[in-house]
């Protein structure tokens, strides 16, 4: 299924890159929430996706925008998905937001695979348990991180509810108290092994590796960080902080793009990237998503 989703989805972003006839039609039954994001209001709306799901999102939020739009957010990304993730696996999303990774998941692991997501904020978890209400989606309401316990959670408005954020700093902004747990707490017992783990986390994603080392060094799963854009083409400071923490669970670190129709992995630093997400692969297996 992923090979033949990711020919789609190829062709979908060249059909919104030229525009014309075929692209407006496609558009024509999400008009009236554009219209409402002209107009700058907020509201639950559910449209349909590149990979033939509906999901529920909010107009005017800083991702369901451009899912609203285009039918996919995180082209990257969802590139290497669909290049990874087969029939069976077990995929973890560690800050899913609305669930948009966690849909795509859920569709490419069929009914013998499983799709585990954590989201703390209690609107988007709201939003969020719209969209997995398929059998092999579980939905967790608390945050991860290197600590099983209590946590304080930054909370944007819906437009920036992406970018909601555990903080240390319990007087900034609209500061909530949270659950929290380790992944390997949270994932303890479980009956296979984890196959791929996305984390985006505003920040905290050395915190939640800390806290899956078992998880790490048990399973060897494919991992996703999200650490901030590169700079000048060079991996960012975050980016070599991650690259070294995973470096001691036997990780190596690599960025990935997609380029026109070609899926393309390359050693941390030495491939441009349009994003801040990195790919971390145990040393004991082999990169090949052709």
């Amino acid at each position: 299924m992923g090979n033949n989703l990711f020919n789609k989805f190829v062709k979908s972003i060249d059909s919104n890159n030229r525009g014309g006839l075929s692209c407006y039609l496609r558009r024509v039954p999400v008009l009236p929430a554009i219209l409402l994001q002209k107009l700058k209001v907020n509201k639950v709306v559910k449209v349909p996706l590149f990979f033939g799901e509906n999901m529920h999102v909010v107009t005017g939020e800083t991702v369901s925008s451009h899912i609203i739009s285009f039918g996919y957010a995180e082209i990257a990304l969802t590139a290497l998905m669909l290049k990874a993730l087969k029939d069976g696996d077990t995929f973890v999303d560690v800050g899913t937001h609305f669930g948009y990774e966690a849909l795509l998941a859920s569709t490419l692991v069929g009914t013998q695979g499983s799709v585990t997501s954590f989201e703390p904020n209690l609107f988007s978890h709201s939003i969020a348990m719209l969209n997995l209400k398929n059998a092999n989606t579980r939905l967790y309401n608390y945050a991860v991180g290197s600590y099983d316990g209590v946590a304080k959670m930054l909370n944007h408005d819906v437009s920036g509810s992406a970018f909601n954020s555990v903080v240390s700093d319990a007087t900034a902004g609209n500061v909530v108290e949270v659950p929290i747990k380790t992944l390997d707490t949270a994932l303890a017992g479980r009956p296979k092994p984890i196959d791929f783990i996305k984390c985006d986390v505003e920040g905290l994603e050395v915190e939640v590796m800390n806290g899956a080392a078992g998880i790490l060094k048990q399973d060897k799963p494919l991992v996703v960080l999200e650490a901030d854009m590169p700079d000048d083409g060079k991996p960012s400071a975050r980016a070599l902080e991650l690259e070294k923490l995973m470096g001691q669970f036997g990780y190596l670190a690599y960025n990935f793009e997609l380029d026109g129709e070609e899926f393309k992995v390359s050693k941390l630093g030495s491939l441009p990237a349009s994003h801040a997400n990195i790919l971390f692969v145990h040393e004991s297996k082999r990169v090949n998503f052709s």
